[in-house]
């Protein structure tokens, strides 16, 4: 149990900025939209504070996801001021570690994901290996497969649904070189990067159960999504379709009321390039 008066101290500071205090203060669903500097992360943080101490009972907790590892220290190092620690009720970390160790891990077999029972996640060359074999049975000739890596990629992540026409159709012959993929990696139980979130992503579209078990654990979801533009908008848009995708469907096993919220003077003159989503289950 974290020190209230270190929060509340803290809370006290957000008072003066009418958009931050209605941040902190929101109940049901929260968007906050800011520019850089404008207090954001110190809003956000002062938040979670809050709702560990006075919303969520022990034993459950709330997962805060962010975009790389170093904004998941940022925000654990500010919790840590405010006396959260992560890890027992926190979950702070990337959009592939939230998917890999709280969904894969734990309930790929329940979930029926198709992986071998002892798998582990592939090494650089074995992935290297897994896609040239799967050029070659899939379009063959003399080009380096590697070139085409960042393409192939960009389709796993950017269209989720395996089943739908738009996967066949967009591009036949990336799909079946995807599907070769990943097949070889299961043949040496295997998986890879992208795997994480996007097994995770189909197990909570394909199972309600999974949604509940999850939302039973982490009432509060959190979606940080800081700094996610200085990647480039080919880099980030499969991410923020996957992190996106999580949250819409625990968000769905609740009832929703959304609202949103500006931090900081300035956050209406600058581009939006900060992002947090706090979403909560409505009893």
């Amino acid at each position: 149990m974290s020190d209230a008066s270190i929060y509340l101290k803290a809370a006290e500071d957000l008072r003066a900025n009418p958009a931050q205090w209605a941040a902190y203060e929101s109940k049901g669903h929260c968007v906050v939209l800011a520019g850089p500097g404008s207090g954001k992360t110190k809003t956000l943080t002062v938040k979670l504070a809050r709702l560990l101490a006075e919303d969520i009972q022990e034993p459950r907790g709330l997962a805060c996801i962010t975009y790389n590892n170093e904004c998941a220290r940022e925000l654990e190092t500010r919790l840590s001021a405010l006396g959260i620690e992560a890890g027992r009720r926190a979950f702070i970390g990337t959009v592939h570690s939230f998917s890999l160790t709280q969904i894969v891990l734990p309930y790929a077999k329940a979930a029926d994901m198709g992986l071998p029972d002892e798998f582990c996640v592939a090494t650089r060359a074995e992935r290297r290996q897994a896609l040239e074999t799967a050029y070659r049975k899939v379009i063959g000739g003399r080009d380096n497969p590697q070139q085409l890596d960042f393409t192939m990629g960009t389709y796993r992540r950017s269209i989720l649904n395996r089943s739908s026409a738009e996967w066949r159709e967009t591009d036949p012959e990336m799909a079946a070189l995807v599907e070769a993929f990943e097949a070889e990696l299961r043949a040496i139980a295997r998986i890879d990067f992208d795997d994480m979130p996007l097994l995770a992503v189909r197990a909570l579209r394909e199972h309600e159960w999974l949604q509940r078990a999850i939302l039973a654990k982490y009432p509060v979801l959190v979606v940080d999504e800081a700094k996610v533009c200085r990647g480039g908008k080919n880099c980030v848009v499969g991410l923020k379709a996957i992190a996106w995708s999580l949250f819409c469907c625990l968000k769905s096993s609740g009832r929703s009321s959304e609202r949103g919220d500006e931090t900081g003077g300035h956050a209406r003159e600058c581009r939006v390039v900060e992002l947090a989503v706090i979403a909560r289950r409505v009893r």
